[in-house]
């Protein structure tokens, strides 16, 4: 019995692997009538384990070398710890609250965001949550909008496995 039929025993042809532009690689699986395409390390482990994966899981490559498709350097694992894994984070930038004058850390993307619509800030997270509790009761009048705090460059990370 061949590999293919342990894994998906509906497919009649493999072709590939091909490498797309980004240097990814996925195979095509045939059944006679619909074509479906599938990375090329998914089938890999799919071939190696004898079983199709369930929507909720997916493939790592261990060493984050997406070139690197040998077994040992990939493995099974949720989505949701895949994506906490390998989404990239924005390191935080330093802003000073316009109400206390107390320095906080904000996400540059988050802060970027709030001045492009028109918001007041930037501010810590006790004097935000008070403004707008006396913006609500009318305590306080409405601040000017926030300008866009300079960010020279976004420094991405990945958190460690």
């Amino acid at each position: 019995m061949n590999l293919e039929d342990v894994a998906r025993p509906w497919v009649k042809k493999v072709y590939g692997p091909y490498t797309r532009k980004d240097g990814r690689k996925h195979v095509i699986l045939y059944d006679g009538i619909k074509r479906r395409t599938v990375s090329y390390p998914k089938w890999l482990v799919e071939q190696s384990l004898g079983r199709i994966l369930g929507p909720g899981e997916t493939v790592d490559h261990k060493d984050r070398d997406f070139t690197n498709d040998a077994l040992d350097n990939l493995q099974v694992m949720t989505r949701s710890r895949h994506t906490a894994i390998d989404a990239r984070r924005v390191k935080p930038i330093v802003a000073l609250c316009i109400k206390c004058g107390e320095e906080s850390k904000r996400k540059a993307n988050n802060t970027d965001a709030n001045a492009k619509k028109g918001r007041a800030g930037p501010f810590c997270k006790r004097c935000a949550g008070k403004y707008g509790a006396d913006l609500q009761n009318n305590k306080t009048d409405k601040l000017n909008p926030q300008d866009r705090i300079p960010v020279v460059s976004r420094e991405y990370y990945l958190i460690d496995k």
